[in-house]
C-alpha cells in the first residue's frame, strides 16, 4: 500500500513493515495479528497521510515503529 512521501506498508513473512524507497523503516506488525491488521494500517495510514512534510512523517515514524 502507498502511502505520501514514498512510504509504503508490505508484508513480509509474518510481519508487517513500513518502507521508504523500499528500504525497511520500521516493524509496524509482529507476528501479524490478522484481527489488528487493518485498524494498524489505516492508523499508521492517516498519520503519515496527515503530515504537512516529509520531515514530519519521518520523526512520525520513528515515534511508531518497534526498531
Amino acid at each position: 500500500m502507498q502511502l505520501k512521501y514514498n512510504y509504503e506498508i508490505k508484508q513480509e513473512g509474518r510481519q508487517l513493515i513500513l518502507c521508504k524507497y523500499s528500504k525497511t523503516k520500521g516493524i509496524l506488525m509482529n507476528p501479524i495479528v490478522k484481527k489488528d491488521m487493518e485498524s494498524c494500517i489505516e492508523g499508521v495510514k492517516r498519520e503519515i497521510n496527515n503530515c504537512i512534510s516529509e520531515t514530519e512523517a519521518d520523526t512520525k515514524v520513528a515515534e511508531f515503529c518497534l526498531l
